[in-house]
């Protein structure tokens, strides 16, 4: 004979919590292979989303040894915006209001194979290679999410993008700091702010100042020449992208545009000891230019 099966009889019981991280002993999760989180408090209201700001606190120690080598007392990060190292941005998606949590990561979630330098502006101590890192943060508020702000809020948002952009730079990572300054100003259009405009171009000169600063380092002069070209669209009379145009010029053998920006920077700027020494420094290309054209004649 056979056996019919009972159409009412009830599945296999499903776990409520299938497929979420595997929590340990110690209370961590294994988020990612290499990056562990343990929630201390869990936070209110819903959890942050990706591109939404989160404004939180945080301290970064060396796993191991348990040296703090940075404290930050307020930040504002977008998820997704890639601004602090992956095993922190992994837990950002975590953050409600009022969440504190603990990161474990491995190295290569961490600072990398190359370690990151130390800022005495940031007060950040070096990071050696390979190093695992420990944070520790609390989470004070979730934002706007990418595109909703406007006016003054937006502005705001802009010199928070420009800020971290600034700390990438301290700790001489040129190619993200371009990143966030290249992000700024495709955002930042300093008419559009008629009751504060001055703060606007004050901003965008920053941003785009740094940016050929940046792209130097990167030994991208083209892009750096087009970058100052820019600021001095804006601001003909700064002495930073006067300075940096004769010098990107200098360096593409531009002798005219060199010449234009020394003679310019030298009649703004008398004081300053910057524009002699480029105005030497074109002599020099100059001669070193016509004795190699004669040695070939």
């Amino acid at each position: 004979s056979t056996v019919s099966m009972d159409a009412t009889a009830p599945s296999e019981p499903q776990a409520d919590d299938a497929g979420a991280p595997e929590v340990a002993e110690d209370g961590f999760e294994t988020l990612l292979p290499g990056v562990r989180y343990k929630e201390i408090a869990r936070g209110e209201g819903p959890a942050a989303d990706y591109k939404q700001s989160v404004t939180c606190s945080y301290t970064a120690e060396c796993t191991k040894t348990g040296e703090v080598f940075e404290k930050v007392e307020q930040r504002t990060l977008r998820i997704g915006d890639a601004d602090v190292p992956p095993g922190l941005e992994l837990a950002l998606r975590r953050q409600r209001a009022g969440t504190r949590a603990v990161i474990q990561a491995e190295w290569r979630f961490a600072y990398g194979e190359d370690g990151r330098p130390a800022s005495s502006m940031d007060g950040t101590k070096a990071v050696e290679p390979r190093t695992d890192v420990t944070w520790r943060i609390s989470t004070l508020s979730l934002g706007r999410g990418e595109g909703e702000s406007e006016g003054r809020d937006k502005l705001n948002e802009l010199r928070e993008k420009k800020d971290l952009g600034n700390n990438h730079f301290r700790h001489s990572n040129w190619r993200k700091a371009a990143q966030n300054y290249q992000d700024v100003l495709k955002d930042l259009n300093p008419e559009a702010y008629d009751e504060c405009r001055d703060e606007a171009v004050s901003i965008y000169v920053a941003c785009a100042n740094n940016l050929v600063f940046a792209l130097m380092k990167l030994g991208d002069w083209l892009k750096a020449e087009q970058a100052v070209c820019d600021v001095l669209g804006v601001a003909p009379d700064d002495e930073k992208a006067l300075y940096r145009a004769a010098k990107i010029a200098l360096h593409l053998s531009k002798w005219a545009e060199a010449d234009a920006a020394i003679l310019r920077g030298r009649s703004l700027y008398p004081a300053s000891p910057a524009f002699p020494r480029l105005e030497s420094a074109l002599k020099t290309q100059r001669a070193k230019y016509k004795e190699r054209r004669k040695q070939m004649s």
